[in-house]
């Protein structure tokens, strides 16, 4: 995917969805306001910081926000084939 975000065509209801779900709406919530990518990947995976660089924690970020995003503009109606 060009955009590195959550394909979300391959979620299963065995993926631990409602954490990461969570952290998707909480990274384009954050986004949306003016957060920096590494500060939402820093906030987000606090358990990765301290191994990781700054651009991973961007990485972080970008990914969770731009995933965020991908639901909020629809992509939730693709999640509801699992429930």
């Amino acid at each position: 995917r060009k955009d590195n975000s959550l394909d979300l065509e391959k979620l299963t209801a065995s993926t631990p969805l409602k954490t990461e779900l969570l952290k998707y709406l909480r990274a384009f919530d954050a986004h949306t306001v003016g957060a920096a990518y590494p500060v939402i990947g820093a906030k987000l995976y606090p358990e990765k910081t301290g191994e990781n660089s700054k651009d991973a924690m961007k990485q972080s970020g970008y990914r969770a926000a731009n995933t965020g995003k991908n639901l909020v503009e629809g992509g939730y109606k693709t999640l509801l084939k699992f429930w």
